[in-house]
């Protein structure tokens, strides 16, 4: 299992988290809050389909 943790860059020092199988390359991001971010690390981690999970009120 992947399990990266993302920065959100706001005065409340925030992070968002890709979680990712590391044998179907099938990924997960929780409280997205910048999805176009997300993407982008999901890419670059050369992962297959992402999904995307809200667990907070925003």
């Amino acid at each position: 299992m992947l399990i990266r943790q993302i920065p959100i860059h706001d005065n409340l020092r925030n992070y968002m988290y890709l979680l990712a199988c590391d044998q179907t390359l099938e990924a997960i991001a929780i409280d997205p809050l910048d999805h176009a971010l997300s993407l982008e690390v999901a890419k670059e981690l050369d992962l297959g389909s992402l999904h995307f999970c809200c667990i907070r009120n925003l």
